[in-house]
């Protein structure tokens, strides 16, 4: 496990984008609490896996929506990556934020 940025890489890959941004949107209407799900339709076969990844739980290839709860974001980034759902999309908000500032100024 660990707690640098540089493992948020495989957070930007293809098959978290969507997913995460669902999350983002749930966090912020809820406040930040981490409950309820979120779901991403007609689901990429990255995405399905990230899916299957995080909750333990096969889900078919022709899917036709995968649903997740926050909390096994939450934990799976935890157990994974040392920090939390909410923690761990505001530092790659700023993160984000800090590369755009720089090939701006190059």
């Amino acid at each position: 496990m660990t707690g640098d940025l540089g493992d948020l890489d495989v957070l930007r890959g293809p098959g978290w984008v969507r997913l995460l941004r669902a999350a983002r949107r749930r966090l912020e209407s809820s406040g930040g609490s981490v409950t309820g799900s979120v779901g991403v339709g007609v689901p990429s076969d990255e995405e399905r896996r990230v899916v299957i990844a995080v909750t333990g739980r096969h889900r078919p290839p022709d899917v036709a929506r995968v649903s997740v709860q926050l909390s096994d974001v939450d934990g799976w980034l935890r157990r994974s990556h040392g920090l939390g759902l909410f923690i761990r999309l505001r530092r790659g908000a700023r993160d984000l934020g800090q590369l755009i500032e720089k090939s701006a100024a190059a």
